[in-house]
């Protein structure tokens, strides 16, 4: 069973980043920390390992005990009467549905 330094450093790795790239990314100063997480010399905080899984793409979970896929996986059925649709695509109607807002203000002005 590997450790959660070890699941770190896999992480990091797969992720194609170093050491100082990932502290930098986590807000800490120089590498040490990040070499000390993935050596198991020390452990990061509730909110760093938040912070961690969301930069590495996995779940704060598979990192504290490598339960779960390390990939972040929703795995849901749409409720009846809701539609998945790409994130873009919301955006857009939404950017559309601003526009046409701000011309009916306009046009009522």
């Amino acid at each position: 069973m590997t450790t959660l330094g070890q699941r770190i450093r896999q992480k990091r790795q797969e992720m194609k980043l170093s050491q100082d790239q990932l502290a930098q990314k986590m807000e800490k100063s120089g590498k040490q920390i990040v070499s000390n997480w993935e050596t198991d010399r020390s452990e990061p905080s509730i909110s760093d390992l938040r912070k961690l899984a969301e930069i590495l793409g996995t779940t704060a979970s598979w990192l504290i005990d490598g339960g779960e896929s390390p990939q972040t996986k929703v795995v849901q059925e749409v409720p009846p009467g809701y539609v998945l649709m790409p994130a873009e695509e919301v955006i857009e109607m939404q950017r559309q549905l601003i526009r046409s807002k701000d011309q009916t203000i306009k046009e009522k002005e």
